[in-house]
């Protein structure tokens, strides 16, 4: 699956998206953020989602990263676990969720906003 074809198919369950600069673009004053950073001003997209026109002019014609936001927007609330002991925690305390995303560092736990 394409990375558009990614981005339309959560933009039709109701998630907004926008796109991250890609893994290989230099960032010079953080290492850290590269792949992490919105190619786009973005805030827009905590009230409302990306247009298909958007979402075509982001991911139709290059490498990107793609960033969910989370909130009322897209009715989901995440959890990041960035540690072993975060993990260890989250796994023991959280309720279980079908969506859960593996990082470099722990997981992205998905959960209904409420």
């Amino acid at each position: 699956m394409t990375l558009l074809a990614t981005a339309r198919a959560l933009v039709t369950r109701g998630v907004s998206v926008i796109p991250l600069d890609h893994p290989n673009a230099p960032i010079a004053n953080d290492p850290k953020q590269v792949g992490k950073t919105p190619a786009i001003a973005w805030k827009v997209y905590q009230t409302r989602r990306a247009t298909d026109a958007e979402l075509v002019a982001w991911f139709g014609n290059g490498p990107r990263n793609l960033a969910i936001i989370t909130g009322t927007v897209s009715g989901l609330v995440m959890v990041d676990t960035d540690s072993a002991e975060a993990e260890s925690w989250a796994a023991a305390n959280l309720p279980a969720t079908p969506l859960q995303v593996q990082t470099a560092k722990g997981r992205h736990r998905y959960y209904r906003h409420p």
